[in-house]
């Protein structure tokens, strides 16, 4: 009986720690730059948020300039990338901690973004300083996108804590 009720007490005690923080909804939702996606004009970015804190970052280059051929000096492609993130709120600051859904050790550079409510935007701090204005474009999610962000959240926890998972693949990243 003492055995069960310690052990009772320590499951209890742990509840919390398992919870996931929440993100509040004035947060959750589409966030974009000034240009949408795949427009003319500098870097562009977006980031879809759920409220468990996982979402996308979505980005797109400047385009490239052509340096040779019949369209030298005209603008080229762009790239553009989408990388899973989880994200945490502490007081107006709004953290988003990329990750590699198959190698949870592979992280990327982090993004602060701080809550503006007079404008209801995110001002992000870039890896190099610059500053990236977010407005809010949409408080919900499209289905497909929240399909994927389940798909990424899946992937991660199943590696979490298995000590028998199989190793993840070596990172082409430098």
């Amino acid at each position: 009986m003492r055995r069960a009720l310690l052990l009772a007490l320590a499951a209890a005690c742990a509840l919390p720690a398992l919870a996931d923080e929440r993100i509040p909804s004035r947060l959750t939702g589409v966030w974009g730059s000034d240009d949408p996606l795949f427009a003319e004009g500098p870097i562009q970015g977006e980031f879809h948020l759920q409220d468990d804190g996982f979402g996308v970052l979505i980005g797109a280059s400047p385009p490239m300039i052509q340096n040779s051929g019949p369209n030298k000096g005209q603008p080229g492609p762009r790239i553009t990338m989408g990388i899973p993130f989880r994200a945490r709120l502490e007081g107006e600051t709004l953290t988003i901690l990329p990750f590699n859904p198959g190698n949870p050790n592979d992280k990327g550079p982090t993004l602060e973004c701080r809550y503006e409510e007079g404008g209801l935007t995110l001002r992000c701090a870039m890896p190099d300083r610059s500053a990236l204005l977010m407005k809010r474009r949409s408080a919900t999610l499209d289905p497909r996108m929240t399909e994927a962000i389940d798909g990424m959240r899946i992937a991660l926890r199943a590696y979490a804590g298995k000590a028998s998972a199989l190793r993840p693949m070596p990172s082409t990243r430098p």
